[in-house]
């Protein structure tokens, strides 16, 4: 049964990109340019995980997260980030480190995917 993702990203390309890619792969995929869009989708949608970009204008991952975490602390969460700080990983379920490519974000959603299911 596929499952329905968020993705939130304020850059268009790569929203794009990501959403295209899950799509091809089977995934419903449901996309937010903004922290805000996302939590305004979330109140109205259900969707299976979150993968959201770091650096947006207004709030930013680790935020985002804290408020959907408030809501519902099941959804699982991916962190895509170019920064090179690991440690802003903390507290998300998944990583993809900038330039990613297809096999590592499919990778990462399959890894998450599973770990959320053996709980």
């Amino acid at each position: 049964m596929p499952i329905d993702i968020l993705v939130v990203c304020d850059d268009d390309l790569q929203l794009d990109c990501v959403s295209e890619q899950l799509t091809h792969a089977g995934y419903i995929v449901h996309s937010a340019l903004s922290g805000a869009a996302a939590i305004e989708w979330l109140r109205s949608h259900r969707v299976d995980m979150v993968i959201t970009d770091f650096r947006m204008p207004h709030m930013n991952g680790a935020q985002l997260r804290e408020l959907i975490r408030d809501e519902n602390s099941k959804i699982p969460i991916i962190l895509m980030t170019g920064e090179r700080d690991h440690t802003l990983g903390a507290g998300f379920d998944g990583f993809l480190q900038k330039p990613f490519t297809m096999s590592e974000l499919l990778s990462e959603v399959d890894r998450v995917r599973s770990s959320i299911r053996q709980l």
